[in-house]
């Protein structure tokens, strides 16, 4: 049986550099996408890593793992914070979205379903005359919302 011998070489195409491969027997080229750490992709117009990019952004989808603690815990430490929201679906094709209240990152407080809240209890449902945790919802009957219009 003969041996597979593979050219690894880079092409430029747009000032964007793509790892291939031509495999020696059959002349074709193919991608290549090595495994490499998050701190190694790196955005060329800010300079920032991926770690920091992701830190931006406050909802992250998750792969479950077993258990919603293992689910928990597959976020890195350097992007954890209290009010991250996470998503993923369970076995049975239940999706569960929910935010961390906790204040600690470690590993034991992370994974502990008792920091974990589902339920939204922030000022985002905020009407005229307070906060609410319930959805504001559109009626057509006058409740004495200022801006109810009698006449029409």
């Amino acid at each position: 049986m003969g041996q597979l011998n593979l050219i690894i070489f880079f092409y430029k195409m747009k000032d964007i550099q793509q790892l291939i491969k031509k495999n020696s027997q059959e002349g074709r080229y193919e991608d290549i996408f090595p495994k490499t750490f998050i701190d190694a992709v790196e955005d060329r117009e800010s300079g920032n890593n991926l770690t920091e990019i992701l830190s931006g952004f406050n909802m992250y989808f998750l792969s479950y793992n077993g258990s919603r603690e293992q689910t928990r815990l597959q976020v890195p430490m350097s992007i954890r914070k209290t009010g991250l929201w996470i998503t993923y679906v369970l076995y049975d094709k239940t999706v569960v979205t929910e935010w961390y209240a906790g204040e600690a990152i470690d590993d034991i407080t992370w994974q502990n379903s008792v920091n974990w809240k589902t339920e939204l209890v922030t000022d985002v449902w905020m009407n005229y005359r307070g906060y609410t945790n319930e959805r504001p919802s559109l009626t057509l009957v006058d409740n004495g919302y200022p801006f109810y219009d009698k006449t029409l």
